[in-house]
């Protein structure tokens, strides 16, 4: 019940399971955690053509003919589904506790951003694909009835509450976003008007924020709201002004966190304003198996030459959140390889605090 009072409450994050690239061991792992939702924050399929040569890192496995060819069709995305499902440890993740699931490109085509496809696709076939993504989406994860496509529209973005303790905004950041800019165009980059929400769904995240009575409020999105650099124009960089927007609502929230994928990478991020100020945290869950085994530590200086950025983990894994109205707790959990089998340890990463109140990350045992 909303006005219940909630002394606590657990959450898993995952994100980016290319079955091709490797074992779902974190799924395996994740069956077995104490927790009570579980938040998938994109790409739960991939499009891309498999191969032995090109992409086909799970060893022990083959995969038919239909499967050597891109995703286009509704009968193409329903055979993708029921090859990533056909994984006895997804399985039993969707077994374990009900789980929240929002897309991000993949689920789609690579890099999407609402009508604007990255291979020039033109607009009245584009809209064709994502109607068939957008009903074989539906037809495979556990969204609401709500977001029933009606051709290629679905609303995936919804609130709800977790008692008195927790909010979450769960939003779409594809459908309706701007289109792609030359990251040189910083006027156009900057544009007041430019959305990665779109007007009317941005006003309404805005308004779930505002107008939340609980202690902490998460907003579950798909790719990284902090500054990182310029070229990454597919995530909140590519619209500052929306940036911009969220954290001057965020300032005026309770204990306001993201959850974010995308990045393959784990990353316990604080959220800053212009002259310094924390605001709020974010915390970006690594993949399930995308891009095979990882290793410690980020992929690039730009991530880590931030203050604000305070350590990256390029293994596969989730994220295990504990959150109580002193505290929250998050568990970046890693395995050390996917590709060989599905028999790697559970291990952490790293572990980070956040108290009520200090929109901060504070690891643990420092």
């Amino acid at each position: 019940m909303p006005d219940q009072d909630v002394e606590q409450f657990s959450f898993a994050v995952a994100s980016c399971q290319a079955w091709y690239h490797g074992h779902f061991t974190a799924w395996r792992h994740l069956a077995n955690e104490n927790l009570d939702l579980i938040f998938f924050v994109g790409d739960y399929i991939y499009e891309y053509a498999i191969s032995k040569e090109d992409n086909l890192k799970r060893q022990g496995v083959e995969v038919p003919e239909p499967f050597a060819h891109t995703v286009q069709t509704l009968e193409q995305y329903r055979l993708r589904y029921s090859l990533f499902k056909s994984d006895e440890h997804l399985q039993a993740g969707h077994a374990k506790a009900p789980m929240v699931v929002i897309w991000d490109d993949h689920e789609v085509e690579n890099n999407h951003a609402g009508w604007w496809s990255e291979k020039g696709t033109e607009k009245a076939h584009f809209a064709y694909q994502r109607a068939a993504a957008y009903r074989a989406f539906y037809e495979n994860t556990p969204v609401a009835p709500e977001a029933f496509p009606n051709g290629p529209h679905s609303q995936i973005y919804n609130a709800f509450d977790v008692g008195r303790l927790l909010r979450f905004v769960n939003v779409d950041t594809r459908q309706y976003r701007d289109g792609v800019v030359d990251p040189s165009d910083v006027e156009a980059l900057n544009r007041e008007t430019r959305s990665i929400l779109g007007h009317r769904q941005e006003r309404w995240m805005h308004e779930q924020l505002q107008n939340s009575p609980a202690k902490w409020n998460v907003l579950t999105n798909s790719v990284v709201v902090a500054p990182i650099a310029d070229d990454k124009v597919d995530q909140w960089d590519g619209f500052p002004s929306s940036r911009k927007r969220l954290l001057q609502t965020m300032r005026n929230v309770q204990n306001p966190v993201v959850l974010t994928g995308d990045i393959h990478q784990h990353g316990a991020v604080e959220l800053w304003g212009d002259s310094g100020e924390p605001v709020g945290i974010e915390l970006i869950c690594t993949s399930i198996a995308s891009d095979g085994d990882g290793r410690p530590g980020s992929s690039s200086a730009d991530w880590l030459k931030h203050p604000y950025v305070k350590k990256m983990d390029q293994r596969r894994g989730y994220i295990l959140v504990d959150v109580t109205k002193k505290q929250l707790n998050a568990q970046f959990v890693v395995v050390p390889y996917v590709e060989k089998d599905d028999q790697a340890p559970r291990e952490v990463a790293f572990t980070y605090r956040s108290p009520s109140g200090s929109r901060r990350l504070i690891e643990k045992g420092f």
